[in-house]
């Protein structure tokens, strides 16, 4: 995935410089909006936010950390991502799009924490959650690549060998 990350940056240097603004839109609050800033420094703040879900992995490691710490430094990730402009507006059921309106943000987070939850609980064996990331990963790519995204696919191709790399 960092070299992915690198390559975009390579290529779409000029880009990185631009200003970008954010903006987030939760529920009953106010708009908000960033200062513009350049894209670089978002990136900086994900691979940021990243490690601080490792570090907090490797704490949880040596000093068996109780669950609701982990869960809020989740939440306050998924938060994050969330700002950045992930979010899950609508789903699709049957062919029918359904658009989640004001549960959208909540359900972004809760999600995006639910999913990390979900691979640190069948951690405890060797191999098992890089073995179900690598499939979810290839089976992602089948879905894209039906698409015609190549660049979403490609990434989760580099997904699927890096958890194809760690399987003992």
């Amino acid at each position: 995935v960092f070299f992915v990350v690198m390559m975009f940056f390579v290529q779409n240097q000029a880009s990185f410089s631009d200003p970008v603004t954010l903006r987030l839109d939760v529920l009953f609050l106010p708009s908000m909006e960033s200062m513009p800033i350049p894209l670089y420094a978002i990136m900086l703040a994900c691979f940021a936010v990243g490690a601080v879900l490792v570090l907090l992995g490797i704490l949880d490691d040596i000093f068996r950390l109780p669950a609701w710490p982990k869960f809020i430094v989740q939440l306050l990730v998924a938060g994050f991502a969330v700002w950045n402009g992930t979010i899950i507006d609508h789903i699709n059921l049957g062919g029918e799009y359904v658009h989640l309106g004001v549960v959208s943000v909540p359900l972004t987070i809760l999600w995006i924490a639910g999913l990390t939850n979900a691979i640190n609980f069948i951690d405890g064996l060797d191999g098992l959650s890089c073995g179900i990331s690598a499939i979810s990963s290839l089976s992602l790519f089948c879905v894209i690549l039906l698409t015609g995204d190549l660049t979403s696919a490609l990434i989760t191709l580099v997904l699927a060998a890096a958890c194809l790399g760690f399987l003992p």
